[in-house]
């Protein structure tokens, strides 16, 4: 993936996660959060637990974008 690639993915991250942080709903391509839960392709890959303690997890895809999307969280 060249430069602009790699940028264009990092802003995605960044406004998904800011948006799941803040407890607010934000769909960004092929990524989404409900404030509570993100979702990649349709994959859930993290939520918040009942303590409000973040938890995540690949769905079975360990891409350079599902990687990507779950560093941006920590």
């Amino acid at each position: 993936m060249d430069g602009d690639g790699e940028q264009t993915m990092r802003k995605v991250t960044e406004r998904v996660v800011k948006a799941f942080m803040q407890g607010k709903s934000l769909t960004v391509g092929n990524t989404s959060t409900d404030g509570k839960n993100i979702f990649l392709h349709g994959n859930h890959i993290a939520r918040k637990n009942s303590a409000g303690k973040v938890e995540v997890r690949n769905a079975g895809y360990g891409t350079s974008t599902t990687r990507e999307r779950l560093n941006g969280i920590a």
